[in-house]
């Protein structure tokens, strides 16, 4: 039987993935169109009957991501009318399995929860745990920072990561009837899904919520100020043609969004070297502490972290990039100076080249980038709260693509598939090439290590070494690969020298 299921709101009717039970669809909270956009999430209505949960429900409204463009694949219908959530679940029982909430990345553009790259059917039941995705706002939509305008709105620039909380908070009240454990929940996410989970392990309303959390290619410094907050509202009014006085805020809600999304694309284009102009916000409401401040005073103490990154996670963005890609030596060290700090190129390029010899020049501005934008954040980030929480653990994905002719490496989003166990899920080869019975094997090994996180906090299994917690001292990294193996601060030489640049180069 697929349900009916009974929820806070209401019977709900699922359908079949295999042999699991999949429920899509899921409102978690009210339309927020009308009056309630850029408002916080507000309880949706409950229903009478059944409600069927057999499809998906339509996405964010969202410019095309750069992975849609890689792979030739475009985001499926769009709506503001988005806030669901779906469910895999291998039992409608009472078995009380381990919950995990998988929260999707696109740079807080782009994205959604029915991916098929984030199927949970193999988590459900090969892992025995219970699967929820979610959609959530994106862009000026879940990110914009109008309290200035309006103080019903003090928590506008992250109406996106409230959208999260609500989701949670249903998870909370109704997971139980799907065979889940509201006591046991584990957060996972990658890219801006990881970044939005740094900040909601600062974020008071999220306390509770969750217990254990996965953070992939993302950390806990991506919140920005209400100053730079203000400025990105100011651009996008600016790209909408709208002055900022009175009324401004009703006049917004009127623009359809077609023109907020083409706005966006302005905006964006001012922010190429992040490429994120909307995160979540600093704002004294939502986010009272900087989130590394509140984890390294132990805020986060109680919940057991996972936390890591690709070895060459910016090639993804730099495949495309015609300067990047016509480096030398000589350039390479141009433009270290000129961007990272004057006299750092030739002893940045001599270290990185000591830790891998064959890497060209474009490839080592990539590395460099993908220490300094992704794993010195990580590094941080377990470094702060193994203070206080001895259940810490860290990884570095480095299986390399074969795609586009090897150029990619250990990209970034290249571990999600072997996370999920989805290498055969449609648009995966195109990123990760045929697949292997290595690969395969280490689809298993990432797969069951994350399960084994979600039951107990402790990612260790028998088909992989066996992984120490994080402690600053060693930093030990579980490496996975086809064959996976125990390092201690693996790359440190190289990124430790870079951190010594960064630190001497802060404005």
């Amino acid at each position: 039987m697929n349900g009916p299921v009974e929820t806070s709101l209401g019977l709900l009717q699922g359908g079949r993935s295999g042999e699991a039970h999949v429920f899509k669809g899921i409102p978690y909270a009210r339309a927020p169109i009308g009056r309630l956009r850029f408002a916080p999430p507000q309880p949706p209505s409950p229903w009478v009957g059944v409600r069927e949960a057999g499809a998906f429900s339509a996405v964010s409204m969202q410019n095309t991501s750069s992975v849609d463009r890689m792979l030739g694949s475009r985001p499926p219908e769009m709506s503001e009318d988005c806030l669901t959530l779906n469910i895999w679940t291998a039992g409608l029982d009472d078995a009380r399995r381990p919950v995990m909430v998988w929260i999707h990345g696109g740079s807080f553009l782009s994205g959604s929860g029915r991916a098929p790259w984030y199927d949970g059917s193999a988590f459900a039941l090969n892992g025995e745990v219970v699967v929820v995705t979610v959609n959530y706002r994106l862009g000026a939509l879940g990110f914009l920072h109008l309290a200035p305008f309006d103080d019903e709105l003090a928590s506008s620039g992250n109406a996106g990561l409230l959208d999260q909380v609500a989701a949670l908070r249903w998870v909370r009240d109704n997971i139980a009837g799907f065979g889940g454990n509201p006591d046991n929940v584990t957060l996972f996410g990658e890219s801006a899904g990881a970044m939005g989970i740094g900040a909601l392990l600062a974020c008071a309303p999220a306390q509770g919520l969750f217990h254990k959390a996965i953070l992939q290619s993302g950390a806990a410094d991506n919140v920005i100020d209400t100053d730079e907050a203000s400025r990105v509202t100011r651009q996008l009014l600016d790209a909408l043609g709208l002055d900022a006085g009175q009324g401004v805020v009703e006049r917004l809600r009127g623009v359809p969004c077609e023109a907020i999304l083409d706005a966006q694309a302005d905006v964006r284009a001012l922010h190429l070297q992040t490429g994120m102009p909307w995160r979540p916000v600093l704002d004294g409401s939502v986010i009272n502490h900087e989130p590394l401040d509140a984890i390294g005073r132990g805020d986060s103490a109680p919940v057991h972290l996972l936390v890591g990154t690709n070895l060459d996670e910016v090639r993804f963005f730099t495949l495309f990039d015609q300067q990047t890609n016509q480096l030398t030596d000589e350039t390479l060290i141009e433009r270290c100076d000129k961007r990272l700090g004057n006299g750092s190129g030739a002893p940045l390029l001599d270290r990185y080249r000591a830790v891998r010899p064959q890497l060209s020049a474009p490839q080592v501005w990539a590395a460099i980038e993908t220490d300094r934008i992704f794993r010195l954040p990580a590094i941080e980030l377990l470094d702060r709260h193994a203070r206080h929480q001895n259940g810490s653990f860290g990884y570095l994905f480095t299986w390399a693509t074969p795609a586009f002719g090897g150029s990619l490496g250990a990209c970034h989003v290249l571990e999600v598939p072997f996370v999920f166990d989805n290498l055969h899920q449609p648009g995966v080869k195109g990123l990760c090439g045929p697949v292997t019975p290595a690969m395969q094997q280490l689809a298993a090994n990432l797969h069951a290590a994350w399960t084994a996180f979600a039951h107990s906090g402790d990612p260790n299994h028998p088909d992989i070494p066996t992984w120490s917690g994080w402690d600053q001292a060693g930093r030990t990294s579980m490496v996975f690969d086809e064959t996976c193996l125990l390092e201690c601060d693996p790359g440190g030489d190289a990124r430790t020298l870079l951190a010594e640049v960064l630190a001497t180069n802060r404005p």
